[in-house]
């Protein structure tokens, strides 16, 4: 598995031109968390341009969402995806360059521990968006390695936009009736600040932001996280996902909203976090 030598091997990281990359990030996929950091500024590589965009790699970013703009007003151009790339240990937080039919993509795998959450509307709020779709959880068995989100929703309305950030967040409590006002606040057992997913200070709960594209839909949106479990004081089953309206923060703002919710916003969505146990041949006991 080496990220970079399947690829241009004399590339610059800040050279924007090659297609075929997702910003030079293959040539240094062991460098832990930072590359993924939801602040987008990936301060221990010395490649110019700060911001690494976070869902590039799924199939609904290739669709009119080819080019932003960093920090720096530089341009990027997405490049195609790369089966033979798959980043099995990348600790990127949002882990799109794996497309959701790639084998190596969690809902393609054996031997996992899954949940799942059924994504609703907030009974309780009067969002102009419907908000709904299926979210599925899962880990090696043994508890080893990240977990992943994938992510099918959809009903985003993003019509201005080319793209927009919500604030994505396990909540404390299961939802009741829908409405998500009853999820409590972030999952935060051990009683830290709000901060970003790549944060060692964080609630286990923050998984920071979704990049909903200009269509409103997520297909194979994938986020890794390696604070939350299914098993000890950080375990993710009976609690419940938040979407909120706005863009979290990730406890930047300085100020006490951010400190506690990241200034998130309104809860456009929610759902409860279930078990699933796999069909009984799967089952080894």
């Amino acid at each position: 598995h080496e990220h970079g030598h399947h690829h241009r091997g004399h590339h610059e990281h800040g050279d924007h031109e090659h297609g075929d990359h997702e910003h030079g990030d293959h040539e240094h996929g062991d460098h832990g968390h930072d590359h993924g950091e939801h602040t987008h500024v990936d301060e221990g590589h010395d490649h110019p341009h700060g911001r690494h965009e976070h869902s590039h790699g799924h199939d609904e970013a290739h669709q009119g969402d080819r080019q932003r703009k960093d920090d720096q007003g530089n341009e990027h151009i997405h490049g195609s995806y790369h089966p033979h790339d798959p980043h099995r240990h990348h600790d990127s937080h949002h882990n799109n360059h794996l497309h959701y039919t790639h084998p190596h993509h969690p809902r393609n795998q054996d031997n996992m521990m899954r949940a799942t959450c059924e994504l609703a509307p907030n009974t309780a709020g009067s969002s102009p968006f419907t908000i709904s779709g299926n979210i599925t959880i899962s880990q090696q068995k043994g508890g080893e390695g990240p977990v992943y989100f994938d992510l099918d929703i959809g009903g985003f309305d993003n019509s201005q936009e080319t793209t927009t950030l919500y604030g994505f967040h396990i909540h404390e409590n299961a939802v009741t009736n829908g409405d998500c006002g009853t999820a409590g606040g972030h999952f935060n057992p051990h009683g830290t600040v709000h901060g970003g997913p790549t944060d060692d200070i964080r609630h286990t709960g923050d998984l920071g932001n979704i990049r909903v594209p200009t269509d409103g839909h997520l297909t194979g949106y994938l986020i890794v996280d390696h604070a939350v479990a299914f098993t000890g004081e950080d375990k993710v089953v009976g609690k419940s996902i938040v979407v909120h309206a706005l863009e979290d923060d990730l406890g930047t703002g300085g100020d006490a909203g951010s400190a506690a919710t990241g200034n998130a916003g309104a809860r456009l969505a929610c759902c409860n976090i279930y078990s699933t146990v796999e069909s009984a041949f799967r089952f080894n006991g």
